[in-house]
């Protein structure tokens, strides 16, 4: 754990990266401008919680969010082990070492992305119900949909649990974060219902399209663990199926641990596979649950090295080994699974909003509006996009820019997400072309208002 919490922080001083994707920059935006929006705490998109619970890390700019979740990711580990600790699963170290050698939980780690909270929250939610702490772990998950949506997949799952385990006085608590934040968020939504009325993928359909093949997040789980954990862990399910039939699992761990896995894995395999609710099929939403996956696969190192009928047990010792230094090795190999310093780094389109950010900064003052759909080019410009006095949205009309305004056109947000071709802006007579950066299949065009 030392050695882990030291690797991190070489990570956090020598690493500038953010997760290369628009969401992770803003999620830290929405945390860090709060203070001065307060509505932003009650953004569903943003996630309340989150934000409510990073706005003080993000203060201290993008490092600080970063800081917030490797605190965060520490947390899960050492509550991973808690969790094999309390259902009897020998060698539960094995499951915090599979979480800190799995390239894509040390990568998630260092962005502003809510998965390694929502882990958090599940990984406490488990532990309050080993310790029979039902009241708490009720209240606490009723939280969950307030980190990332697919918190109302675990508030079922734990629903289950209460009715199997007739804990029938509990179960209304699991409703207890909603009518918090729609009581709370009422004023500023004008709607008491705005907790399930404002949901933003409550479609049904998508944006993004749909997927063709339905195993696409089995794929995902492959290359985001690496073949030895995959291994572990399709052994442990399958231990974990032959357990049940011989009923030898607990109800926590066939509910809680089993189907609270399966039931978002496959939630998320089907949203993609149909193209509902806005699924993107992005791989890292896994990282939510992802400490089940190091129990199962915990169970799965136990089967192989302590519980099979092996004559020699030197054989099960070298099982051991052999998957403990291949875990740790694939890290640092080429293998699609391993951590690549590009990883950990600004992406070359996120280190071109900063060279544009560096060229314009001087003609930036304070009746200026800058027009942008890139998050990056608000950190990269260090201002507020909540301020509509001095930052807002490009858009095909901007018709009331006025001279000296900047518009900062960028070849993805502002052809996907605000759809302005380059040539609309080109060919508007009032705008001049100031600037240009090219590059790596990355293009940025700066106008300002004659």
């Amino acid at each position: 754990m030392c050695l882990y919490t030291i690797i991190s922080i070489i990570i956090l001083i020598n690493f500038n990266g953010t997760g290369g994707e628009g969401d992770s920059i803003n999620h830290y935006l929405f945390a860090r401008y709060a203070p001065q929006h307060p509505e932003l705490f009650f953004h569903h998109w943003a996630k309340p919680l989150f934000v409510l619970l990073s706005c003080p890390f993000a203060q201290f700019g993008f490092i600080g969010v970063k800081v917030f979740n490797f605190i965060v990711s520490l947390l899960i580990i050492v509550g991973t082990y808690l969790i094999c600790k309390e259902m009897k699963i020998k060698q539960a170290i094995v499951a915090s070492f599979i979480l800190m050698s799995t390239p894509a939980f040390i990568i998630l780690t260092y962005t502003g992305f809510t998965e390694p909270l929502f882990a958090l929250f599940l990984v406490a939610g488990i532990l309050l119900i080993l310790r029979k702490q039902f009241f708490w772990a009720a209240v606490l998950v009723s939280f969950m949909p307030f980190i990332r949506s697919e918190g109302l997949i675990i508030v079922g799952v734990f629903g289950l649990y209460y009715l199997v385990k007739k804990e029938w006085k509990v179960l209304p608590l699991l409703s207890l974060g909603h009518i918090i934040y729609s009581i709370i968020g009422w004023p500023v939504h004008g709607d008491l219902f705005w907790v399930i009325t404002k949901i933003p993928y409550a479609t049904m359909d998508s944006v993004y399209g749909q997927g063709n093949n339905l195993f696409h997040f089995v794929e995902q789980l492959f290359f985001m663990t690496g073949v030895l954990v995959f291994i572990l862990f399709i052994v442990g399910f399958i231990r974990s199926v032959w357990d049940a039939i011989k009923r030898n699992n607990t109800k926590e761990y066939n509910i809680i641990i089993q189907l609270g896995f399966w039931s978002f894995f496959i939630a998320h395999s089907l949203f993609w596979y149909l193209g509902i609710f806005n699924s993107m099929g992005l791989k890292r939403v896994l990282i939510a649950v992802f400490p089940l996956v190091a129990v199962i696969a915990a169970k799965g190192f136990n089967t192989i090295t302590a519980d099979l009928p092996l004559k020699n047990r030197m054989i099960s010792k070298i099982a051991g080994v052999v998957f403990i230094v291949g875990m740790i090795g694939i890290i640092f190999t080429s293998d699609p699974s391993g951590i690549k310093v590009e990883d950990l780094s600004r992406k070359p389109e996120e280190n071109m909003a900063f060279i544009v950010a560096d060229k314009i900064k001087p003609l930036i003052n304070d009746t200026t509006t800058v027009y942008h759909s890139s998050p990056i080019v608000s950190e990269a410009l260090n201002i507020d996009p909540f301020n509509a006095g001095i930052c807002q949205g490009i858009n095909s009309q901007m018709s009331n820019i006025k001279k000296g305004d900047i518009i900062i056109w960028e070849s993805w947000f502002a052809v996907v997400e605000a759809g302005v071709d380059l040539n609309l802006l080109i060919n508007r007579n009032d705008l001049e072309l100031i600037h240009e950066e090219k590059g790596d299949g990355f293009h940025y065009a700066v106008f300002v208002k004659r």
